[in-house]
């Protein structure tokens, strides 16, 4: 079978599920990983035969995605900010809002650190490793730590450490448990994407995330949806330095109430729309 015969078949087999233009998309993502198109697809690649290995990998992703499993977990890696991260279900796929906020910190330590040295960012909520990684790669002078409750997703996140040949610290502990390592005054931003899914929205997600991203990095409780941003600003005020930053992804529905919580701990909050229109991030600092 030629490449262009499995695309064909691709296309085919998901139009009535995923529709056509998702379908094209699904089938030159995972012809250009499987058949390592470095450049792309073109037309010329068509009418190339497929190896047996590259015919039944590609057979096998086509099944699980006819299962609604997310294409990033067939293939085992997901793009982020330029660079590639091998993701597994046990950690969250790496969304382009996130690179919305780690973009964001970036250009703000560009315009307000003079020296970068001797400086500690803190990333709660490790998942696959992407925000702690790539603050790494652009800022290697910085030391960066990045925390998680979930013995899986540390896994996965040393996997893409180690991949990226950068030296981001993993640790294991619980926010809602308090994290009773980190000095007063010793961070300079603390950065979280925590859960903040409230169980009443459920119903309106794609079964491609319900079924399979982990619920435990997803999911709060809709008597407390800010749960986790609270316990967080409860360590902030202990370990941030006076003039240090505190930058969130959020629920695109709580961003008053985000501002509001802020407001109760003293912090002064900035409430930013992603590229879809959506309140998705916010930056505090603590109000001195």
């Amino acid at each position: 079978m030629t490449i262009g015969e499995m695309d064909q078949r691709f296309v085919t087999e998901l139009t009535g599920q995923y529709g056509e233009g998702e379908s094209v998309s699904l089938a030159n993502v995972a012809m250009e990983d499987v058949c390592d198109l470095r450049n792309g697809r073109s037309f010329s690649n068509s009418s190339k035969d497929l190896s047996l290995e590259q015919e039944q990998r590609l057979l096998k992703v086509l099944d699980g995605l006819k299962k609604e499993i997310p294409i990033q977990y067939l293939l085992g890696r997901a793009d982020f900010f330029g660079l590639k991260f091998k993701v597994a279900p046990g950690a969250l796929i790496p969304r382009p809002e996130t690179e919305e906020l780690v973009d964001w910190i970036l250009k703000d330590v560009a315009k307000e650190w003079l020296v970068q040295s001797s400086r500690l960012i803190l990333d709660i909520g490790t998942g696959s490793g992407c925000i702690p990684i790539t603050l790494k790669k652009k800022l290697p002078e910085v030391e960066v730590i990045s925390v998680d409750v979930s013995d899986d997703a540390l896994r996965i996140a040393s996997t893409n450490v180690l991949f990226h040949e950068v030296d981001v610290k993993l640790m294991k502990g619980d926010v809602l448990a308090g994290l009773p390592y980190f000095a007063p005054d010793s961070v300079d931003i603390i950065v979280s994407n925590p859960p903040y899914i409230t169980r009443s929205e459920m119903k309106e997600m794609q079964g491609n995330v319900l079924n399979n991203e982990p619920e435990l990095a997803l999911f709060v409780p809709d008597n407390d949806p800010l749960l986790f941003y609270r316990n967080i600003l409860e360590l902030a005020q202990h370990c941030l330095v006076p003039a240090g930053t505190v930058y969130f992804e959020i629920n695109s529905l709580m961003g008053n109430q985000m501002l509001g919580l802020l407001d109760q701990y003293n912090f002064r909050g900035e409430l930013r729309k992603d590229i879809s229109g959506k309140d998705r991030m916010v930056k505090a600092r603590r109000d001195l």
